[in-house]
């Protein structure tokens, strides 16, 4: 029984390790030699430690596991070890004096202050200047090889500790009262003052934490999204309250609770680290961490957890009291040496989280390259378990609000150019594709991660089943595309190919009519086209891909599929209201001619060919209604002079031959011939004498008896023998009017009535 429940408790460990949202990575270079005689300090920088024995001093650098040395006599016990930012100098301090060590030429220059003074440390806001901080004053000591100290300038005031921290210094002076200094460019004694309980005051939202004295502790220096603040831990309050360096003056603050992760008695046992832009708040009363973005909501987006270890087999105690909590990102333990790093384990934050919309503006903002993979995993495991559509909506709109803003700097940056909307309304921007599942992830200028279209639908739309509902994909879906519209995001045509398939494929016909017609799918010539491919299955999508073509003004595709459907006199209205359109300037009417002969070559070459041509018109010859037709569409375009030999010569042939007479065009051919030698023009008078005149007025009724006989121009495309005379019935009489009627709107159903 033992057995099994220390079996038990080692198997809850490990879970608890593997769900933990902070993690501790080690790294076997980077155990630090601690035994007996080893003092371990902090240099000021947040990732350099100070290792001195009474002989030698080394810094070591813990990113990279640098390390440089110098070996130096340590005979007194200091409190203070600090290397210049160039490693020339080294400054020992004790509560008396400060020894400035040349770790060139091993010489050293001695400091002292009187015995009312006690000196607190040193900083090296500069390679070859020290910041003397005691009790009484403050001193910036210039240390030059070879010379003696120079004392530049000094200020005097009362302090009880300091916090220094990327050439910050925060000196308190007396209860409550802080003096910053930023020793940065011009190195220059004036602090900015400001009051952490005057701060909490004028903000109802970070209480104060009392009435006595600040402990350091509590306070921790912090550089977060490019800003630097001052975190306080608000024990009393369980808050975090951070306060605005930059603005210290206009008192920014950001207060966030923190709840069951602080408790009262924590004071002075609170320690922070900061990693990727996250605070880190440990506590080793409680043995619990919790992570708190500055930029989320007014709390943290989840809850406190112990710490885990990324090799499982890691047997070092959790908040250990021999561990030290280094500023930045790091923990040691001085009993062991062993060094750690802390690190956000955003794969289990992101299970934990219950706040998505959140959950993916802090996803976003993280620098690792597997923070887009995360997201798409979130937004995976939201649509597969059926989340809300609202909660879907606002990821969607977080995703493509930052997909906007980086199309959007890179045509800045490009110089593309864009199709704006309205004076008012931000450009639709019609870049397509930005990334793919292999491509690497791209970035903002503010370091947000970008997730593509491409990406949502492979690692997204795509795993969503039937089991889900057909309704439910067809939901998700629609809810991306209107948010692609919202962005002023142009949708990619296969996100309209999937809905469409999904909604075809289910029976939901009359959802995919209405999402069209209340312009929630775009207009494309690509839906078009598959709208038009179904529309054997489905009638009603063959006039949604007609209105679809007008309002793209795709006009010439538009005439190709009436045509092909036999629709000839829609097809000439529609002609004829559009016949200034740039695309049907030039046009060529063969198509018409074509269909109003009943003959199918709207699928195939663009010049029909002369047999299949002759053979098919031959046959049309017995139906009046089709000679009726093809009257009304030559004469049209014969008008519009869009007729034009010897391109459209067989038409002009079949005129003549079934109405008796001849087109404008070949009048005009006639005229032309005129221009040849005399001799010729003699032959060709005495030619045209013996045919008989030729009337170019259309006739009032069709004639039942075949044309006189007359010599033709085009004799090798005439019949040697006439054909037999027919006895058709009687046709009715023939109007034509000089222009046909024009409609207010583009294509109705109403237009598609019989040819007869």
């Amino acid at each position: 029984n033992e057995g099994a429940v220390v079996a038990t408790a080692a198997a809850a460990v490990e879970q608890q390790q593997r769900t933990a949202h902070v993690v501790l990575r080690e790294e076997p270079s980077r155990a630090l030699a601690l035994g007996p005689g080893v003092l371990l300090r902090h240099d000021g920088s947040p990732a350099d430690v100070v290792l001195a024995t009474p002989s030698r001093i080394t810094r070591i650098s813990l990113p990279d596991n640098k390390c440089f040395f110098c070996d130096v006599e340590n005979k007194h016990a200091s409190r203070d070890i600090k290397f210049s930012s160039d490693n020339s100098f080294i400054s020992l301090t004790t509560s008396t004096e400060v020894e400035f060590v040349d770790t060139t030429k091993k010489t050293a220059a001695i400091y002292k202050v009187d015995r009312k003074t006690e000196v607190l440390g040193v900083c090296w806001p500069a390679p070859s200047l020290a910041l003397v901080i005691t009790t009484q004053y403050l001193l910036i000591l210039q240390v030059v090889q070879g010379k003696k100290l120079c004392k530049l300038k000094s200020l005097a005031m009362q302090c009880t500790w300091y916090l220094y921290q990327n050439n910050i210094l925060i000196v308190c002076t007396s209860g409550n009262k802080l003096e910053l200094f930023i020793l940065r460019g011009q190195i220059t004694l004036r602090p900015v003052k400001f009051d952490l309980e005057e701060v909490a005051a004028h903000h109802p939202s970070s209480p104060s934490a009392g009435n006595g004295r600040l402990n350091k502790a509590d306070l921790c220096i912090c550089q977060l999204y490019g800003e630097e603040y001052l975190v306080q831990v608000l024990a009393a309050a369980k808050r975090l309250v951070f306060h605005n360096i930059a603005d210290s003056q206009r008192s920014r603050v950001v207060s966030l609770a923190v709840g069951h992760a602080i408790t009262p008695q924590s004071s002075g046992r609170i320690a922070l680290h900061t990693c990727d832009n996250l605070i880190i708040m440990h506590n080793t009363l409680t043995k619990v961490s919790i992570v708190v973005d500055i930029q989320s909501a007014t709390s943290p987006i989840v809850g406190p957890k112990p710490l885990g270890f990324t090799n499982s087999g890691s047997a070092a105690a959790l908040y250990s009291p021999t561990w030290i909590f280094f500023p930045g990102r790091f923990v040691i333990d001085v009993k062991t040496g062993a060094c750690w790093s802390c690190a956000v384990h955003l794969q289990n934050v992101a299970r934990d989280c219950e706040d998505r919309a959140q959950l993916i503006e802090l996803l976003q903002r993280r620098s690792g390259d597997e923070t887009k993979q995360i997201i798409l995993d979130v937004l995976a495991r939201c649509v597969t378990r059926v989340r809300p559509l609202h909660e879907l909506a606002i990821m969607f709109d977080r995703l493509n609000k930052v997909l906007y803003d980086y199309l959007s700097e890179s045509m800045e940056q490009t110089r593309q150019l864009v199709t704006p909307t309205t004076q008012n309304s931000p450009p639709v921007i019609k870049v397509q594709q930005v990334s793919s599942p292999t491509a690497p992830v791209y970035r903002t200028s503010r370091g947000l991660v970008v997730v593509g279209q491409c990406d949502l639908l492979a690692n997204v739309l795509d795993k969503m089943t039937d089991e889900l509902g057909a309704e439910y994909v067809a939901n998700v879906y629609v809810e991306f595309i209107k948010s692609l519209n919202f962005a002023h995001l142009e949708p990619e045509y296969f996100l309209y190919s999937r809905l469409v398939g999904v909604l075809v494929a289910h029976r939901l016909c009359t959802l995919l009519e209405q999402l069209i017609r209340y312009c929630v799918l775009g207009d494309s010539a690509s839906l078009a086209e598959q709208l038009l491919s179904l529309s054997g299955e489905e009638p009603q999508f063959y006039q949604l891909s007609l209105d679809m073509f007008a309002r793209l003004r795709m006009h010439r595709r538009l005439l190709e599929v009436l045509l092909a459907r036999q629709q000839v006199l829609p097809a000439l209205r529609y002609f004829q209201q559009f016949r200034d359109s740039s695309q049907l300037l030039v046009y060529d009417p063969r198509l018409f001619f074509d269909a109003a002969l009943g003959i199918n070559s709207c699928g195939g070459s663009s010049s029909p060919g002369a047999g299949a041509t002759v053979a098919g018109a031959a046959k049309a010859a017995n139906n009046n209604s089709t000679r009726a037709l093809f009257y009304a569409v030559y004469t049209y375009f014969d008008s519009c002079g869009l007729v034009s030999l010897p391109m459209h010569q067989f038409y002009a042939v079949r005129f003549a031959a079934w109405f008796g007479a001849a087109s404008p065009a070949l009048l005009a051919a006639q005229r032309r011939a005129l221009s040849v030698p005399l001799a010729y023009k003699q032959h060709r008078r005495v030619v045209s004498a013996e045919a008989p005149p030729v009337s170019s007025s259309p006739p009032s009724r069709l004639s039942t008896s075949p044309p006189p006989p007359r010599r033709a121009i085009y004799s090798p495309l005439q019949p040697s023998t006439p054909p037999p005379p027919q006895n058709p019935p009687l046709p009715p009489v023939l109007v034509v009017p000089a222009r046909m009627p024009v409609r207010k709107s583009l294509v109705s159903q109403e237009h598609f009535y019989d040819n007869n």
